[in-house]
């Protein structure tokens, strides 16, 4: 059966009779009750977020007050009960006293202040019944206090208690009066009260314990006790403030289950994790990240997280780009005790705080030891798969293509206009089919370093315009208009020329193959001592997600709904292998449906002046 609701906290708080201010240590209202709105005739939300010194309706000599009180609490001091003055409707004042008490978080820190005021408009404290109005106060702020207060006598039975009392216990003024304070706590945690002799030593604070409610639930409770004494020290009672913790003991029970439970999966994941503070110095390891690289953890702790990585690879690392990404994998190694170098995947993340300044990093590696070593046989078999079928395949097709030319030039007879139609179908195929195979047999020995590279010295700009002129044919039959925007000043470059034009005209063909109408632009420039080739399209574009596959040998990339461009999808890997070999590098800029941009980037280490070629 479920059990009802006594009250809800936050209403409480809202319609208790006094004033009630929670403040943060800096002195930013934080909370406040309707009374309090009502006393400076004003919203609450009109004060929340705002510096309780700043506040119009708060009279000057009001301000020093609570200013002086303030530094005497940074001080360490006792701040007791004190008197000042708000400022209401028409100006009216509002005469209060104030108390406070401090809060402290789940770790025990202090970070808040609760401010009491009670209302003492109407009561002349200057007069002779000083005593009894303070009284009077007094018993306000007693009755009216969000925290439980119980008084005891010299026999330790309950005698008095404030509103709050009841409400927290859920009992009621019959069930609390002259009840022996034992039974409102279990046996174990009178005993740890017993052995603070509270008697003898006169007061306890903050002591966290737990107490029963009327249904018999167990609440956790923070308990502050004060022995009270008459005018010859004797003892006759005693005085108790209990504030409700049930909360934070449940958050902090949550707490450190889910840090026990984050401790277990931290060590004993199956990948290695390392993490660093914002200088890069690790703070954190793993027992996998230890036993992969054969170090103790003590010998990690405060080290630099370069010592993880060979030097060219922590350069990576430190130069990504974090400035809108802060998640970055990538393939590196990391270096093993003995110096061995081990291939892992790192998953990378940088932590930010709310200004955007780096704070740390996280960084999970997987060991890819096992599957580079199966990649690497994958691709030697894969190797010497397309060497055999290249070669058995190119055989027949030269004895294919040599008899298909003799029945062509009517050597063994003549043929009809029917029969040349299908020996040039068979042709062309059969010429497509051969370049096909050629293509896979230079990407073969790309792949395998076998390749022969022959590196003289040449004008780029005249490889660009010899690798447009096989195309002019079909950039005619496409109505396309093709731009040549090449600089004069590049000078000239160590390469394979017939390598060279052979990576550049497929890079031409491919825009000349998407793009249906507009135009090609091709332009060459020097900068920052490179080379620049830019072939900018009009056509179809490339999706984002496909971009990737461009360069991935055997990869044909989507181009729209029944478009289909044969081949084997290496004319961009080998394109890009060839500029690789010099030195360089391919890169793509593409929107889709508006077209494309590939720019090659070569380095003029071998550069040489144009005028010593003449």
């Amino acid at each position: 059966m479920a059990q009802t609701k006594l009250f809800d906290y936050k209403d409480l708080f809202k319609k208790l009779p006094a004033g009630i201010i929670l403040l943060d240590e800096n002195g930013i209202v934080l909370e406040i009750n309707k009374t309090v709105a009502d006393w400076l005739n004003t919203r609450e939300s009109q004060i929340i977020g705002k510096n309780i010194f700043m506040l119009r309706t708060l009279p000057k000599e009001s301000k020093m007050t609570i200013l002086g009180k303030f530094h005497l609490r940074q001080s360490g001091q006792d701040v007791t009960p004190y008197m000042i003055t708000l400022r209401g409707k028409k100006d009216e004042k509002v005469t209060c006293l104030v108390s406070e008490s401090l809060i402290a978080d789940a770790k025990g820190n202090v970070d808040k202040i609760q401010v009491v005021l009670a209302n003492a408009s109407g009561l002349n404290l200057s007069q002779g019944d000083t005593e009894d109005n303070t009284n009077v106060i007094y018993q306000t702020i007693f009755d009216t206090s969000p925290v439980s207060i119980m008084i005891a006598n010299e026999k330790e039975q309950i005698i008095q208690w404030n509103t709050f009392t009841e409400t927290l216990l859920g009992k009621s003024k019959n069930d609390l009066y002259l009840t022996p304070v034992k039974e409102l706590y279990p046996p174990e945690e009178l005993d740890k009260m017993s052995a603070l002799n509270i008697r003898k030593e006169g007061n306890v604070r903050h002591l966290d314990t737990k107490i029963y409610k009327k249904n018999g639930k167990l609440i956790d409770i923070n308990l502050s006790i004060s022995s009270l004494k008459d005018t010859d020290g004797i003892t006759v009672g005693s005085i108790g403030i209990i504030t409700d913790i049930s909360e934070r003991k449940s958050a902090q029970s949550k707490a450190a289950i889910a840090d026990e439970k984050y401790q277990y999966i931290f060590e004993n994941a199956s990948m290695a994790i390392v993490m660093t503070d914002e200088d890069y110095t690790i703070t954190s390891c793993n027992t996998h990240l230890t036993e992969l690289i054969d170090q103790s953890e003590d010998a990690l702790l405060s080290q630099n997280a370069g010592i993880l990585y060979p030097e060219i690879e922590w350069n990576k690392i430190i130069n990504l780009d974090i400035t809108e990404k802060t998640r970055h994998r990538l393939e590196t190694k990391i270096k093993h005790k003995d110096g061995k170098e081990i291939d892992v995947e790192l998953t990378i993340n940088f932590l930010k705080n709310s200004t955007g300044k780096v704070t740390g990093s996280i960084g999970v590696m997987h060991d890819i030891t096992e599957r580079k070593q199966a990649e690497e046989s994958m691709n030697l078999m894969k190797s010497q798969f397309l060497a055999m079928v290249s070669h058995e395949l190119s055989t027949p097709l030269t004895a294919i293509k040599g008899s298909l030319d003799i029945i062509a030039e009517g050597a063994v007879g003549e043929i009809t206009s029917d029969q040349k139609e299908f020996l040039d179908t068979a042709q062309g195929n059969l010429e497509r089919l051969d370049k096909q195979i050629r293509d896979l047999m230079t990407f073969q020995r790309l792949e395998t370093g076998q390749e022969k590279f022959n590196m003289t010295e040449h004008n780029i700009n005249l490889i660009i315009n010899e690798a447009t002129k096989t195309l002019s044919e079909k950039i005619t039959e496409k109505k396309i208009e093709l731009n040549l925007d090449l600089s004069e000043n590049i000078p000239a470059f160590v390469c394979d020329e017939a390598k060279m034009l052979w990576a550049i005209n497929r890079l031409i063909n491919n825009s000349v193959s998407f793009t249906e109408k507009g135009n090609i632009t091709v332009t060459s420039y020097e900068k920052d001592k490179s080379i620049y080739i830019c072939i900018k399209d009009t056509g179809i574009g490339i999706k984002e997600e496909d971009v990737e596959k461009l360069f991935h040998a055997f990869s044909q990339v989507s181009q729209g709904e029944g478009r289909k461009t044969g081949g084997l999808g290496l004319g961009l890997v080998i394109s890009s292998s060839i500029i690789q070999y010099h030195g360089g590098e391919i890169s793509v800029e593409s929107e889709y449906g508006k077209g494309s941009t590939f720019t090659i980037r070569l380095p003029l280490e071998a550069a040489v002046d144009p005028e010593d070629l003449k």
